[in-house]
This record gives C-alpha cells, structure tokens and sequence, in this order.
C-alpha cells in the first residue's frame, strides 16, 4: 500500500542556503542572466570559498545558467564538501546514490550522508535512515534507520516523518503503533508530501491507527491526487464510482482512473476498463475496455477471466483491433 522514499533529489531552492557573497534571486538560484552569476560564483569558488563552491556546484547540476554537467556538479560539491559544507555533503551523497556524473558507489553515499547527518542536516539523516532501511551500503538496521528517520522527523522533515510513520506502521525496529504512525503520517501529510497524504486517508479509510472517517480518506486521497499521486487517484475514483464517504460521480470516477492509468497503475487500468465496458462515467467502448484489461492482466489476477467474458460480446473487428492497439492508443 505504501511506499518509503529512496534517495531525495536535490531540493531546487537549496543552492540559496549556503550563499553568503552572491544574492539568491527569487527563483531561489542566484542571478544568472547571461551567465553572469555562474562567472563570479566561479571566481569565488577557486579562491576557497565553500559557500559559492556549493553554488556553483547546485547550478551544473541544474543547468541555471550554464549547460547541465553533472561531472561538474560532482566536481564542486566534493570541494565543498571536504570543506565541511553539509549541504554539499548531502549533495554529493545523493550523486554517489544516484550515479549522476560519478559512478554509483552506495558506501561513499553513506560516508557523505552520515558527515552531513551528523552536523544535523535534515534531508541527510532521513536519506541515511533509508540507507539503513534498504541495506544500501551498510548492513541493514531497522532500528539505526528508525534512528536516523526520528533525527530528521523531530527538524520537521517530511520525509523524515513519514518514513518513521512508515516504521510504525510495519513493526519495523520499534514495535507496532498505528496511532503514532497516524500521527507520523499528518504531520508530513500537513508538509504537503504527498504520500503521506495517501497513507494517511488510506488509514482514515480503514480506521487503522485513526476512527474510521471516509470523508477524512477523501479529503486527503483528494490533496494527494491533486499532486498526481497515482495510488490516491485510484482510491479516489473507487470512492466516487461507488459514492462511498463522497457523492457518487461516475465522471470523476472516470476521470481519476485514466489520470492513474496513465501512470500504469494496472488497478486503475482494471477500473478504467470496467468503466468503458459498462459505459459508466463515458460511453461504453468494448474494444477500450478489451485493451486496458489485456495490460491489467498481466499484472492482477482475475482480470484475464473477466477480459475473455468480455471478448464474447465484441465483434471480430474489435477483437482484431484491440490485439494491435496498445494502452496509449487508449489513454492518449
């Protein structure tokens, strides 16, 4: 149902926080009209300064203002970082995880990870939490990951919080708390993480750590679906196709289930085909119906079965058609 964070990416707005000698503009990057703010960031970063090094380093990696280098991103997130920058600790660290621009290589991940983590970088102790989660360049640990979600957590990080919640969730390295987990859950949710936001109406859905409150599990599927959360547009649709907790709204139904779809949800791709073959919330369309369900059947069981039920009331030209057509043909 739920899914942990692997290695955060780089926050866009985070090359203004270490900046001291070059205003940040309000994009959150420096200047960088014709260049100009990379040139002096590069003067300041060859005469020492950690800072601009740091800068310079978050501006190849976006591109803002020069051409993406990723080589080069690496480059000066490394000066940075032996300079003790914690911002380019984690930086560098998520590249290692990553292999952007330097070969993946999870134990210097975790090295650049825990240097930051321990100088109190929130975003680095979440991200070396999920180290310990997954047993990715270390030994796996669910009670050091537990360890290091909760330092982040306890900053207010988002991530951090919810991949706590995640841990209380599933009994793993502390023992099982729906509730904390719930209340793990809305404190990322209210940050605007959007799986949090879906785990968290999954949970008033159920009324698992939380009193059962189906309007709840709408408010929130729906604040996760606004920000293209697959999983919560499913659920969402299912509560509007069958008015459950919400008024029934076949085209809302519809209309989240092709979002999801789109997304290879293949539960959204099974829901959506049903939807065209009864002709709920659309007109009914056997041959869209045949397709979805043929890539939803690779996937969920059942689905064949109820796919060649479908096959005896289309006609040869559907059949025909639905075996070239593909399910982009369908959610174009």
């Amino acid at each position: 149902m739920f899914k942990k964070w692997f290695f955060p990416v780089l926050l866009a707005g985070s090359v203004c926080l270490g900046m001291t000698a070059v205003q940040a503009g309000e994009s959150g990057f420096p200047p960088s009209e014709n260049g100009f703010s990379a040139r002096q960031l590069t003067v300041q970063a060859e005469s020492g300064d950690a800072d601009a090094r740091f800068a310079l380093g978050t501006l190849y990696y976006y591109g803002k203002g020069v051409l993406r280098d990723y080589q080069k991103a690496a480059y000066w997130y490394r000066k940075a970082a032996d300079q003790g920058n914690a911002l380019a600790q984690y930086a560098l660290g998520a590249m290692y995880g990553y292999g952007q621009g330097i070969g993946q290589d999870y134990g210097k991940a975790v090295h650049w990870f825990r240097k930051a983590a321990e100088q109190g970088n929130a975003d680095a102790q979440q991200a070396l939490g999920i180290m310990y989660d997954w047993g990715k360049g270390v030994s796996p640990s669910h009670e050091k990951a537990v360890y290091w979600y909760r330092k982040a957590a306890e900053q207010g990080n988002a991530r951090g919080e919810y991949n706590l919640g995640m841990m209380y969730m599933k009994g793993e390295g502390v023992s099982r708390d729906a509730r904390k987990a719930s209340d793990l859950f809305r404190r990322a949710a209210e940050h605007g993480l959007a799986e949090a936001q879906y785990g968290l109406g999954s949970m008033f859905f159920s009324g698992d750590g939380v009193a059962q409150n189906k309007k709840e599990a709408a408010y929130w599927y729906g604040k996760a679906a606004g920000q293209g959360n697959a999983l919560a547009q499913n659920a969402l649709a299912i509560m509007y196709m069958k008015g459950d907790g919400v008024s029934r709204d076949d085209r809302k139904a519809f209309d989240l289930f092709r979002e999801a779809a789109r997304k290879r949800i293949p539960e959204a791709q099974a829901n959506l085909a049903l939807l065209y073959a009864r002709g709920q919330g659309t007109e009914k369309n056997y041959l869209y119906a045949c397709v979805l369900a043929n890539h939803a059947a690779m996937s969920l069981e059942g689905i064949g079965e109820w796919r060649n039920e479908l096959e005896k009331v289309m006609t040869k030209d559907e059949l025909a058609r639905a075996r070239s057509m593909t399910v982009d043909d369908v959610l174009k």
